[in-house]
């Protein structure tokens, strides 16, 4: 079974959230997402148009190295992880790097099999 986790892109600062703990909600002018980190103390609350929240896929890169692969992930031909498409989006230029995309795309088994196919491995 695949541990459901997130991370959390700020648009605003530039800021890449790991682990944090969503919270969804809404106030009179619209959605809202808070970033909680530690216990229940609210780090940062912002609009859900200012941030990307990005699902874990399950899916781990290439045998070896083992880092957990996120929606938004870029993967080299050799199954590594060498950024993110908010981080380091120049990379996409290369079209030999694969973006992971969401589960909520189309293109998601597509991109799945892809990644599998450059060695990356389903988490145990």
């Amino acid at each position: 079974m695949r541990e459901i986790k997130f991370r959390a892109w700020d648009k605003k600062y530039k800021k890449m959230w790991n682990n944090p703990k969503l919270v969804f909600g809404a106030d009179i002018e619209g959605p809202i997402v808070t970033l909680l980190r530690q216990g229940n103390h609210v780090d940062c609350q912002i609009d859900s148009e200012s941030v990307a929240v990005m699902q874990y896929t399950g899916l781990k890169d290439k045998k070896g190295h083992l880092t957990e692969i996120y929606e938004g992930d870029i993967i080299s031909e050799d199954g590594k992880i060498i950024g993110n498409q908010y981080e380091n989006s120049t990379l996409l230029k290369d079209k030999t790097n694969l973006l992971i995309q969401g589960f909520s795309t189309k293109t998601w088994c597509t991109t799945y099999q892809k990644a599998l196919e450059r060695g990356c491995t389903d988490a145990e």
